[in-house]
């Protein structure tokens, strides 16, 4: 077996099981007055039933509207800045959560698996650039794949 076979059978032994962990969305019926305590303070976007979208963060949740600090609007009336948005116009809503664990397990696994294979590689062909560039090509995927895993998106359908 060639090395560059060995360093290939390497990073996908490595990062196979890490990339199959894919961003997961989680769709969730909620009624209007269980919402609150769920999207209060946290960053939103809101696909609206006239055909735009707005995003921003949830300051409170009214009766009749919700209201937040919108920071980014498409195809729509609605400008950035507080505003409430009217809840006959909130058929759903997308929270995303990004956290850290397979980050920091996708990059120690490239770390781990880059000082091996650029140890080897560097050692048959003589060539100590190639350690640096199999090293950090192997953290980088490890890092990306990991990204994915983070990546937890969840609808919430209002339904009454």
């Amino acid at each position: 077996m060639t090395m560059s076979k060995r360093v290939l059978s390497i990073a996908l032994i490595v990062f196979l099981p890490v990339s199959g962990i894919a961003a997961s969305t989680t769709v969730v019926d909620l009624r209007w007055q269980e919402l609150a305590p769920l999207i209060s303070g946290r960053e939103v976007e809101i696909p609206l039933s006239s055909g735009g979208r707005v995003r921003g963060e949830v300051l409170a949740v009214r009766a009749d509207s919700i209201f937040m600090d919108v920071k980014k609007v498409s195809r729509t009336n609605y400008v950035k800045g507080r505003q409430s948005i009217e809840r006959s116009e909130i058929p759903s809503l997308n929270l995303r959560k990004n956290t850290i664990r397979w980050r920091v397990v996708g990059t120690t696994a490239g770390i781990i698996a880059g000082l091996f294979a650029g140890v080897a590689v560097a050692c048959v062909t003589g060539d100590p650039g190639l350690f640096f560039l199999i090293e950090g090509g192997l953290t980088t995927l490890g890092h990306l794949g990991g990204r994915a895993g983070d990546l937890k998106d969840m609808t919430i359908r209002i339904v009454e």
